[in-house]
């Protein structure tokens, strides 16, 4: 592609630090058809998904059996629509609950790493400081939670050609195929989603209430993923 307004900022710069390690052809959001009709997706030829998505089925047919089709969104795609002002105001509006979240999830797809990401919400609070004190040393890709498919039946598990393991977790299993057999499909969470998620105020005080029974074995968990070490662990109830 030819520069032809050099002197324009760059799409990558919205969210990312570095143009060369900027993912331009990697997905943000996956193409998907939507509709709350399970059988209409079915007698479509479609997969009935989680989340009211029909998997396998085309464009025109979405449409023509009522759902609502979405096409998929590079990262150039969403970076070129940041670089227009008024979008970039609106998306990227830093007072708006749960913007850490969305944002990390662009970075994580486009950035290249977790070092190029852009501190886009400078004054905000930074998603470690929720459970950890140091931000250098916080492990953003680490994972918190592989993902897994979980169900009570053991025998569908290995029917389906996966192997049944113990709390109830069926492995060796694709998120398709658990969705098939009824099961539930977790996806896996970095220490970057999850501490995300902590700087949702209203989620990080349900969720880190620290009345809840077992709340000091659950926060542990996470800072011995996340934290990069012991002495890096916040005292989040010091009472």
């Amino acid at each position: 592609h030819k520069d032809v307004c050099p002197n324009n900022s760059k799409p990558h710069e919205a969210i990312c630090t570095s143009e060369p390690d900027f993912e331009t052809e990697a997905f943000v959001e996956e193409s998907y058809c939507y509709g709350t009709n399970a059988t209409a997706c079915t007698d479509a030829g479609g997969v009935s998904e989680k989340d009211s998505r029909c998997g396998n089925i085309t464009p025109d047919k979405c449409d023509e059996i009522g759902f609502t089709y979405s096409p998929a969104q590079t990262c150039g795609d969403v970076a070129t629509l940041l670089s227009i002002p008024e979008y970039n105001a609106q998306v990227l509006n830093c007072t708006t609950p749960g913007i850490a979240f969305y944002i990390n999830r662009i970075q994580s797809s486009c950035c290249g790493g977790a070092s190029y990401h852009k501190d886009v919400c400078a004054n905000n609070p930074k998603p470690h400081e929720a459970i950890c004190t140091s931000e250098p040393d916080f492990e953003t890709e680490a994972f918190v939670e592989e993902s897994y498919c979980y169900g009570t039946n053991a025998t569908a598990c290995t029917d389906a050609g996966g192997v049944s393991e113990k709390d109830s977790r069926c492995g060796n299993i694709t998120p398709d195929k658990c969705d098939e057999i009824g099961f539930t499909y977790s996806p896996a969470q970095t220490c970057g989603d999850v501490a995300t998620l902590l700087s949702i105020p209203e989620y990080n005080a349900q969720v880190l209430n620290c009345t809840t029974p077992g709340i000091a074995f659950y926060i542990n968990r996470i800072q011995s993923s996340c934290c990069g070490g012991a002495s890096y662990h916040k005292d989040v109830c010091p009472n």
